[in-house]
């Protein structure tokens, strides 16, 4: 994340840090009305700061203003074990907002040439699981307030999906594109969300695109794509690639995945490397193997780096966490 936010830093001149918060789930809050696991994906991204005392222009559907932002940018990782950039979750009744739809909808016609040629380039549509919509849907006013009354009208984008194992040299890189090529879009929702007016969010789409064009027109656009990590750098990743199954994210559901990994303090129980520290890739292994009769239970799993759940194979029982995690 704080690669990718350092090129959109790069491309838009601007501090990508002001005003936003990270996003992230599983988010394992106390005082939660229901559990985060019943949804079954993990992502990171970034959303709106929320500011306190202060309302978005977005309204409920009984006409109350929100009092927190919509429309997350993230990586996201869903239960079969795909990753995808998306910016999602910015859904709203068009009938209790329509101000907001149509200053939405001015801000995305006016570059809208430019914003097809960067979603198209980079494999991005409007597309969700469940919704076949077209770009230019948006466009069409009776069409977003017929739909919206059969349910919220969802402005979203997602790009292609990659599955398990994968590196920045497959995969990795086009899903660090996606992100920035989203990022005008995410600002835009946000600051319209803020109370921007439309003429001030739309000057700063056009010129947020103007320095992507010109990035992409000066050769960043491919030295990034085509930028090989020299392996010797990035070796624990490729090995990974090659040689491990990752059922710690296939199998393992993504709240209890991410309890095993805070648990342990985010460091391996074997050589006792850390994330923070040593940059390291954590999984989540079964002491007990499946093979063995294991099960998911927490107290059966462990964090281990990728290079020693590589040298661990499926016949070892060792309960790693005695030594060095608990």
């Amino acid at each position: 994340m704080d690669n990718t936010l350092k090129l959109v830093q790069k491309i838009y001149q601007l501090n990508p840090y002001e005003d936003i918060s990270f996003s992230y789930r599983p988010r394992h809050r106390q005082n939660s009305k229901s559990p985060v696991d019943r949804w079954g994906d993990v992502y990171l991204g970034i959303l709106g700061r929320k500011i306190s005392g202060k309302k978005t222009t977005l309204k409920n559907k009984n006409g109350k203003f929100y009092s927190y932002y919509y429309g997350n940018l993230a990586f996201c990782i869903d239960p079969e074990g795909c990753i995808s950039t998306q910016f999602f979750g910015c859904n709203f009744d068009v009938t209790q907002n329509l101000d907001f739809y149509r200053d939405l909808k001015s801000v995305f016609s006016n570059d809208f040439r430019d914003l097809q040629s960067i979603l198209m380039m980079n494999h991005l549509s409007c597309n969700s699981y469940f919704q076949l919509i077209d770009f230019c849907d948006w466009f069409d006013e009776d069409n977003s307030l017929s739909r919206s009354k059969n349910g919220e009208l969802n402005v979203g984008f997602f790009s292609d999906l990659y599955y398990f194992p994968l590196d920045f040299n497959r995969g990795l890189k086009r899903l660090k594109l996606a992100f920035v090529a989203l990022y005008p879009i995410f600002n835009s929702v946000r600051l319209l969300q803020q109370g921007e007016s439309c003429h001030e969010v739309s000057l700063r789409m056009s010129e947020m695109l103007s320095k992507y064009r010109v990035w992409c027109n000066e050769g960043g656009y491919h030295n990034e794509f085509y930028e090989k990590v020299d392996s010797g750098k990035n070796s624990e990743t490729l090995e990974v690639g090659n040689l491990l199954e990752l059922d710690s994210y296939t199998f393992t559901r993504a709240g209890l995945w991410w309890d095993v990994l805070a648990r342990d303090n985010w460091t391996c129980c074997s050589c006792g490397r850390s994330t923070k520290l040593h940059g390291i890739t954590l999984h989540v292994d079964h002491i007990l193997p499946r093979s063995k009769g294991g099960t998911d239970h927490i107290d059966n799993l462990q964090a281990l780096c990728s290079k020693c759940n590589i040298g661990k194979s499926n016949k070892d029982s060792t309960n790693l966490r005695l030594d060095h995690c608990s």
